[in-house]
């Protein structure tokens, strides 16, 4: 799952919410995101795994940086289905 930002807004709590829902049911879900992580504590006290992609929010400019760090977790992380949030 990608969000840009694991922030407080309504998109990210949504992002919060999937992962959390998804890995009940007994999937493997990982979250990566972006710029600011503050619902990262609430995520790894469920139990849900997250990787901070960049620092730079993204957006047109920082767009190639944030497809390179996408695709070195795709390769590790080898998702069936990859869902953004809010992208």
């Amino acid at each position: 799952m990608v969000c840009p930002t694991l922030g407080i807004g309504g998109a990210e709590q949504l992002a919060v919410a999937y992962a959390r829902g998804l890995q009940e049911r007994g999937h493997e879900v990982e979250v990566v995101y972006g710029y600011t992580g503050s619902r990262v504590p609430e995520m790894t006290e469920a139990g849900v795994p997250s990787r901070f992609l960049s620092p730079r929010l993204l957006s047109p400019r920082t767009l190639p940086e944030w497809v390179r760090a996408l695709r070195a977790v795709v390769r590790e992380f080898d998702p069936d289905v990859l869902y953004a949030q809010s992208v």
